[in-house]
């Protein structure tokens, strides 16, 4: 997309904040159907699009991955609440967690927030079989990656291996949006 439409970044840019718009809204769906309150559903699909961090996202031609792969999430979210029943929620968290994964690798992530959601969410059968549909297409990326992941060298910078640098780049990716660039 970012070479076909190279001459128009306007065009670009209006595809990603409709990409962005798009999840805010599956948010805000996703919130009422849970039992959150209309309004405060509105005012989380607002920040969340809205966020500094959001819209640095927008407007950054190398994030689209981002709006992709949290879409697909997303799209879990709405099929699993809807649950059309086990083997379409399988197959579609399946298939999602697929289109997630080529998009970024953050999207190893989702079986992970798919189980949260089944162990907070009531353990409702339909989260356990998203889990599940998430966690195969995950499980065989991590399978076919490992070699790379366990044993590529690493430096000490900011991508080390080390479960002690999940809080502070946790912390640096809620404040980066409001860091100086350059």
């Amino acid at each position: 997309l970012s070479h076909h439409l190279f001459a128009s970044p306007f065009v670009f840019h209006l595809l990603c904040v409709t990409l962005g718009a798009i999840n805010a809204a599956m948010l805000a769906r996703a919130l009422d159907d849970a039992g959150v309150a209309a309004r405060t559903s509105a005012v989380a699909a607002l920040v969340f699009a809205l966020s500094p961090f959001a819209v640095y996202t927008y407007g950054w031609v190398a994030t689209i991955a981002d709006l992709i792969w949290v879409g697909c999430a997303l799209g879990i979210t709405r099929l699993t609440q809807r649950a059309p029943g086990i083997g379409l929620v399988t197959a579609g968290s399946a298939a999602l967690t697929c289109i997630a994964l080529l998009s970024k690798e953050s999207a190893v992530a989702i079986p992970a927030l798919a189980g949260l959601a089944w162990l907070l969410g009531g353990r409702r059968r339909a989260w356990m079989w998203a889990t599940i549909g998430a966690g195969v297409p995950v499980a065989i990326y991590l399978a076919l990656r490992a070699g790379v992941i366990l044993t590529t060298p690493r430096d000490a910078g900011a991508y080390a291996w080390s479960l002690s640098s999940v809080p502070p780049r946790c912390f640096e990716y809620q404040v980066a949006a409001y860091l100086p660039k350059g």
